[in-house]
């Protein structure tokens, strides 16, 4: 377990009054089960012993980082904000409450409540005639990601503003993703999620139609053992716990069988996942196209942050398609091939 001590003051005996510089959380809990606490930020993951059914740590102060606590089976996020935090772990669910008006967490709350009824709205499409269902998930998605683009720029230096622009840039375009980065401040620019953010799209400028592939070796093999090599070539980034890439498969084998041959291959390169679990799924399947396994980097090198992905290169290693799924991946390979 790693403990990041330089920025946590574990504060067992009592609870002082926090400063702005730091954040505050205290925690009531039903006996004396350890409160886990991680910031994937500052490299913090302690257990609190509590004394009393109570415990408490202070942080750090970042309105753009976020903190997990976990009390045997629950758990709730934070925000870093400056304000002495009330944790109560005794009732069904756990309840936050910050000290003062304006609370980000307050916030947070009340952005996770409207996800949630967003989500039961896309949920219940399936009570409408199939032939309104795709029109209403259209107009839902498109609300979705202009409330996550407003919701950027009115937090651009707080986590609730990260949350927003780590969910929806990926469907955006490159520039318009770009531009929001841009209105980041400099607290929200130094987490990792964004960080992270940054290098993926950093690398999908690099890799996008039109543009040549990009090497990587893995598992004994590299991507140009396949491509570049005079055929077309998908290749689909996938793993084996991922239900939708499971549920593309199907798709990827009849294209496969009907298109292979000098002029056409088929390459899956499976990310985040073990060997043993990817092998098991190959076979049960009944993959038969080539694999290279283990081969989380090719999701680095082409800003992949979803899967499944599945890329068309051209008999040259261009890149002639990004991210098919379903019918499209038959059509961009019919007419790739001309047939």
């Amino acid at each position: 377990m790693k403990k990041g001590l330089f920025l946590a003051a574990l504060l067992v005996a009592g609870c002082a009054a926090s400063p702005k510089e730091t954040t505050l959380a205290q925690f009531v809990v039903a006996g004396e089960d350890p409160v886990r606490v991680l910031v994937m930020d500052y490299d913090l993951d302690t257990l609190l012993t509590p004394r009393d059914g109570k415990a408490c740590i202070s942080l750090a102060t970042n309105p753009a980082v976020i903190a997990v606590a976990a009390a045997g089976s629950d758990r709730i996020s934070f925000i870093l904000e400056g304000r002495d935090l009330a944790i109560d772990f005794t009732g069904d669910e756990p309840q936050l409450s910050a000290k003062g008006k304006a609370s980000l967490n307050a916030a947070l709350e009340a952005e996770k409540a409207w996800e949630k009824e967003l989500s039961a709205r896309f949920t219940g499409l399936k009570d409408l005639p199939e032939e309104d269902q795709d029109a209403q998930a259209e107009a839902i998605e498109a609300e979705y990601i202009a409330h996550q683009k407003a919701t950027v720029r009115a937090n651009p230096d707080n986590f609730i503003g990260v949350n927003a622009l780590v969910d929806v840039w990926s469907e955006l375009s490159l520039d318009e993703a770009g531009e929001l980065f841009e209105l980041l401040g400099p607290n929200a620019r130094k987490t990792r999620q964004v960080q992270s953010s940054i290098a993926a799209l950093g690398a999908l400028r690099v890799s996008g139609e039109g543009q040549p592939f990009i090497d990587f070796e893995a598992d004994g093999q590299k991507l140009s053992d396949y491509v570049g090599k005079g055929a077309w070539v998908l290749v689909d980034f996938w793993a084996s716990w991922c239900g939708p890439c499971r549920r593309e498969i199907p798709n990827i084998i009849s294209v496969y069988e009907q298109y292979k041959g000098t002029d056409f291959n088929v390459l899956g390169v499976a990310v985040w996942d073990e060997r043993a679990n990817t092998l098991k799924a190959i076979e049960s399947l009944g993959i038969t196209y080539p694999q290279i396994l283990e081969a989380s980097v090719g999701a680095e090198k082409y800003g992949i942050n979803a899967i499944p992905h599945i890329i068309l290169f051209a008999p040259d290693g261009t890149i002639a398609r990004r991210n098919l799924r379903g019918e499209a991946i038959g059509e961009a390979v019919r007419e790739a091939l001309d047939r």
